[in-house]
């Protein structure tokens, strides 16, 4: 079976709201990850230029996408 690759559905200035995006779709049952989360510490130093991002597998892409859209229109 071919693992698929990640697919990134959010993207943050902030550690905390990425997190939180993660943790939503964990909880509605698509499973995520955050990528670059160890660069908490250069976001300090180099502020906007670092992103947090929410990856997913490129099957739960589209699931993932409709459950951040829903959030974003409350």
């Amino acid at each position: 079976m071919k693992q698929e690759d990640p697919e990134c559905v959010f993207r943050s200035q902030s550690f905390h709201e990425a997190a939180i995006v993660r943790e939503m779709l964990d909880a509605a049952g698509v499973p995520a990850f955050l990528f670059d989360s160890n660069a908490t510490g250069s976001a300090a130093l180099f502020g906007p230029a670092v992103m947090f991002r929410v990856m997913v597998s490129a099957s739960s892409k589209d699931a993932a996408l409709k459950l951040i859209a829903e959030k974003e229109e409350k």
